[in-house]
């Protein structure tokens, strides 16, 4: 049941944070023009999706047994 939570969680703010940093008028964010965060941001976001999809994949499994 922790599992389900937690991914539901993990992937709803990675969802979030893919909708934030969405470029607005055709101009990037802020955040996202800085010189280390350009790269860290889109790979957050990816891994976020990834690890909350898995989470709520092992909490059904989990559930299912």
């Amino acid at each position: 049941m922790f599992s389900l939570i937690s991914g539901v969680i993990v992937l709803g703010g990675s969802t979030t944070g893919l909708w934030y940093f969405l470029p607005r008028n055709g101009k990037p964010h802020p955040l996202a023009k800085r010189p280390l965060l350009d790269s860290v941001i889109p790979i957050c976001i990816v891994s976020g999706l990834g690890v909350g999809v898995a989470l709520i994949v092992a909490a059904y499994v989990e559930l299912a047994s």
